[in-house]
């Protein structure tokens, strides 16, 4: 699809939001930044936000966000990758989008959520294994220091 960007003479309502927002702030300059480029930060940004939202349950003190069941995650999944077709068909082109020739429907927005979704688990368990780490090694300095400083183990 073409937008007001490309030359043509109307395009979805927030492209042409983004393109005259971007001319007034720039200089009367335009976007330069294809409308597939701006797709694909759009979807990037949606597809985090919701995961980080929706990929772990309650904080539960002392140990954080668990990650979510397999099937309260299947079930976010298949409804942000729903959610995101409609937004897509709103906000870019009407009909079907592309991004490299490849179309952004539903089962590849949920494949693109549920990678991410992975590896935020996967960062999620590595960096509480690293908070793990450095409380036993804070534990071990603390008893250093009482024993230093007072001659006592603790």
């Amino acid at each position: 699809m073409r937008t007001a960007h490309d030359g043509a003479t109307s395009s979805p309502p927030f492209l042409s939001t983004l393109h005259s927002t971007y001319t007034a702030a720039h200089a009367g300059r335009t976007l330069p930044a294809p409308t597939e480029l701006v797709l694909a930060l759009y979807l990037r940004h949606a597809i985090a936000k919701a995961n980080s939202i929706h990929c772990f349950g309650e904080l539960i003190m002392g140990e954080g966000r668990p990650p979510v069941s397999q099937p309260e995650l299947d079930v976010h999944l298949a409804a942000l990758a729903t959610a995101l077709q409609d937004a897509v068909r709103r906000d870019f082109s009407g009909g079907a989008a592309k991004i490299g020739g490849l179309l952004v429907d539903a089962p590849l927005l949920e494949e693109l959520a549920r990678s991410h979704a992975y590896k935020l688990f996967d960062h999620a368990q590595r960096m509480s294994d690293r908070l793990a780490e450095a409380n036993a090694a804070g534990e071990e300095g603390r008893r250093e220091e009482v024993m230093r400083i007072f001659g006592i183990e603790v």
